[in-house]
């Protein structure tokens, strides 16, 4: 992994936290990012990635992780793809819990049953209060021939 602090005028290199495939970044400051793995497991530096931990997601293992964003540092959204069904994890607390839409969580009801959920998408230019209720995922139906667009708030219903 490598990385820039100044505009990318210089790159250094970060340790990668696992011997897998990184499919997706989420830089929450200078120090503190996410990465999620081919291997299903999500990890979190505060220190540039010196240091790595996993973070325990509410999903069953095997899967992997294929995007991640956040549309404040309270609230990140994470697909995972296992089986060729698509869930949606999310944090309201910065990432201290974990909800996800094969569980019972008033924040992600209904969730669609699709194969994929390859990008999410969050407002970037919007109050707080805007920007933590809203939320596109674009991915695969079940029949992995049609695309599917999903926009939801303030709760996925």
């Amino acid at each position: 992994m490598y990385y820039s602090n100044n505009d990318g005028l210089s790159w250094s290199t970060a340790a990668v936290p696992a011997a897998t495939t990184l499919n997706a970044v989420q830089a929450l400051s200078e120090r503190l990012w996410y990465v999620g793995g081919a291997d299903g497991n999500l990890y979190k530096t505060s220190d540039r990635g010196n240091t790595w931990e996993t973070v325990a997601l509410p999903v069953t293992a095997g899967g992997a992780i294929e995007d991640i964003t956040a549309s404040t540092p309270e609230v990140i959204w994470i697909s995972y793809a296992e089986s060729s069904v698509a869930y949606l994890v999310t944090t309201l607390d910065g990432g201290t819990s974990w909800a996800a839409s094969n569980g019972d969580t008033p924040r992600i009801l209904n969730w669609p049953t699709f194969a994929s959920a390859n990008r999410i998408a969050v407002p970037t230019a919007a109050i707080p209060e805007i920007a933590a209720n809203y939320v596109g995922v674009a991915g695969l139906a079940t029949s992995l021939t049609d695309g599917v667009l999903l926009l939801g708030g303030p709760t996925i219903r």
